[in-house]
């Protein structure tokens, strides 16, 4: 036997051990389950929130009487929109984990400084801040819990809905 087809009979032997272990052991992944992304949250206990779109931003605050924006001195929003906008947020749901590293977040578009959408909701003494990323495969969307590295993939939700203006 040559040299040669010594290294890559070896080769092979590591190639196959490695997908061995992945069958086997697998990526460590999908031991993430699918479950809502803002865990405890509830549209009743939210008070303010603020969508930015990178350019920019509006408030919405709780009044006494429905909800009102901020930077127009809490003129009134539509009821209906927020709660629907409220609703959706609180139902959001992940379908599978996408990425665990940083290195990712800018070309998912859910890094601090380059996101698609930016989403901060006070409830309370919480505050829960999401960034919305571009558009998955199959109609999925990214997101990523701030402070968090972990990318996920989210279904039946898109950034337009989050619109600033």
């Amino acid at each position: 036997m040559s040299r040669t087809n010594l290294v890559l009979l070896i080769l092979l032997a590591l190639q196959g051990g490695i997908v061995l272990l992945q069958l086997v052991g697998g990526r460590g992944d999908e031991a993430v389950q699918a479950g809502p992304f803002l865990d405890g949250l509830s549209v009743a206990a939210v008070q303010e929130m603020t969508l930015s779109d990178g350019d920019s931003a509006v408030t919405l605050r709780r009044t006494a009487t429905g909800w009102g924006v901020v930077e127009n001195d809490l003129y009134p929003a539509s009821a209906d929109k927020t709660g629907e906008l409220l609703q959706e947020l609180v139902a959001i749901s992940t379908r599978e984990m996408i990425s665990r590293s940083s290195a990712h977040h800018v070309d998912l578009e859910v890094a601090e400084a380059a996101f698609n959408r930016r989403v901060r909701v006070e409830a309370g003494e919480q505050t829960h801040t999401i960034y919305v990323g571009k558009a998955g495969p199959g109609g999925s969307t990214y997101v990523r819990r701030e402070g968090e590295d972990d990318v996920f993939s989210v279904s039946d939700f898109s950034p337009h809905k989050l619109s600033a203006r």
